[in-house]
């Protein structure tokens, strides 16, 4: 399954899918890539994949989820087969390309599932530039002291 999203704020975007078993053992895992655009205007520290199932509940799953991908950021330890979290950076404009298999339980002969997927990405609050400025202005206060003290 192929997919492209482009998102242009940092709202959630879900998408609904609807399986349905006519015949045959169903259950078959999709292989699903999928492109990312980051059209916000802001670079993004996080981005996080989770499944919901509103209607059943009975075992959408992320399958092998430690080995899913999404460009150049890292899986975080805290993923599991129903959640994808990745920490990394993607610049305003940029693309990423994610990959991960998707395993949907079997409904049964006649009968379909619905789960939701949803993707959010994450900005770093205004707080962590803060810090952030802070943190490099007391390293450059403490390396020109240093400095000053070795001139002395």
């Amino acid at each position: 399954m192929d997919l492209a999203k482009t998102f242009s704020s940092i709202n959630p975007i879900s998408l609904t899918f609807t399986v349905a078993h006519e015949n045959g053992t169903g259950g078959n895992p999709y292989a699903v890539t999928e492109a990312v655009t980051n059209n916000t205007g802001q670079a993004w520290t996080d981005f996080h994949y989770s499944i919901t199932e509103p209607n059943q509940g009975n075992g959408v799953v992320f399958t092998a989820h430690n080995q899913s991908t999404f460009g150049d950021f890292t899986l975080d330890g805290s993923s599991g087969p129903r959640n994808l979290n990745f920490t990394g950076n993607l610049a305003a404009g940029g693309v990423a390309d994610a990959t991960f298999n998707i395993s949907p339980f079997d409904p049964g002969a006649g009968n379909t599932s619905t789960f939701t997927l949803t993707q959010v990405p994450t900005i770093p609050e205004p707080e962590t530039y803060a810090m952030l400025v802070a943190g490099l202005l007391l390293m450059g206060g403490m390396v020109k002291r240093r400095n000053n003290n070795k001139q002395s």
